[in-house]
């Protein structure tokens, strides 16, 4: 019999619309993930995303977002890239050694760049990347749990976090039911936690 695949305790979201929402709504679907926090602009849409059931918290910029970092197993940077770098230089002295940071920018270059720039001593733990995934809509509301399904993800080379990784492969599951929403993520502990069951 498979050994049951570890679940992830904490996931932080800052930026709960279309991907960062539908990565949550995966996770969630699939049963690999305890607890989900979204970081955000807008109030309003945080209420979206957590009646939705995308998140089970939520807290504004404009608050001490920082403090939901403690913990975190993943944190998924998800926002438009112009704000990486403040965010990055917020989440520096406050990222838990053991937590991986990872995104979703559609730009990678001058990512790892604002990275290299503010993230300092926490940069190893940064894994870059970039799901091939998307829709013209925005926001909590247009989150769906099947977005990365059949999608890939391009996480390219980075020295920096050689040896930690976040792995997220789209599934292709065979029976076509909500089965394998995200085949694998992989920690930078190696310890896999796998949202594909047994059956995709």
């Amino acid at each position: 019999m498979t050994k049951p695949a570890p679940r992830i305790a904490k996931l932080v979201v800052i930026g709960v619309g279309l991907i960062g929402g539908s990565f949550a709504l995966a996770l969630k679907a699939a049963g690999r993930v305890e607890r989900v926090v979204g970081i955000g602009r807008s109030r309003a849409n945080l209420d979206v995303a957590r009646s939705r059931g995308i998140i089970d918290d939520g807290i504004t910029l404009d608050g001490d977002w920082t403090r939901e970092l403690a913990g975190a197993v993943v944190v998924l940077l998800a926002t438009p890239v112009a704000q990486f770098p403040s965010l990055f230089a917020a989440i520096a002295p406050h990222l838990p050694t053991a937590t991986i940071l990872t995104d979703a920018g559609s730009t990678k270059q001058n990512v790892i760049a604002e990275a290299r720039a503010h993230l300092k001593a926490a940069l190893p733990q940064f894994v870059p990347g970039h799901p091939i995934a998307g829709t013209e809509h925005t926001g909590a509301a247009a989150a769906f749990a099947t977005l990365f399904r059949d999608r890939n993800v391009d996480r390219p080379a980075f020295e920096a976090s050689k040896g930690k990784s976040v792995t997220v492969e789209a599934s292709r599951a065979r029976n076509g039911s909500a089965s394998g929403l995200i085949r694998q993520v992989t920690l930078n502990d190696g310890t896999v936690v796998s949202a594909c069951p047994q059956n995709c």
